[in-house]
């Protein structure tokens, strides 16, 4: 006998890797509803990343607070994969408190979404939000290169902060 949430959990990697992801999707809902089922945080990570290659983000964030709210933390690969694609369908906004709530899930940020938060923040002109994070990230060990130093830099100089820029 096998226990029917490794079961279900089989069944929804299965159905995401066949391509089926509305199927999983509507999987989990129902035996969630009818039996209480909480997958894994492995199984929550192939919906997650199955929703990003869609462009799912409505479903994608609803999925996340799910999590949140049933106490399951994602690993840091899929929160920073979630992150950098926030900042590239430009949802600064949504990319920023999934940034601001990295402590609740107990991760922090690789360089590469840090590196896509400081540059859409500065695109999006909120320069002291991209300031904060750059601070943060400092601490992280992390400290921009290349173009993102210059985007940065740019944004400072445009923005008349040069005591943000030393």
């Amino acid at each position: 006998l096998v226990p029917m949430e490794d079961a279900y959990g089989v069944w929804i990697r299965d159905l995401v890797q066949a391509g089926q992801l509305d199927g999983a999707l509507d999987f989990l809902r129902t035996k969630k509803s009818l039996e209480g089922y909480v997958p894994d945080v492995f199984r929550y990570n192939v919906l997650i990343c199955s929703l990003l290659r869609e462009n799912r983000l409505e479903e994608l964030c609803d999925l996340l607070m799910e999590m949140k709210e049933g106490q399951i933390s994602p690993d840091m690969v899929t929160m920073n994969a979630a992150l950098c694609f926030f900042c590239k369908a430009g949802m600064v906004d949504v990319a920023l408190e999934l940034y601001n709530l990295r402590s609740e899930f107990g991760l922090s940020p690789n360089s590469m979404a840090y590196k896509y938060l400081i540059n859409t923040l500065c695109g999006d002109g909120s320069i002291d939000e991209a300031y904060r994070v750059l601070k943060n990230s400092i601490e992280q060990g992390y400290f921009p290169r290349g173009r993102t130093f210059s985007i940065l830099a740019d944004a400072f100089c445009r923005e008349e902060k040069p005591d943000k820029m030393k």
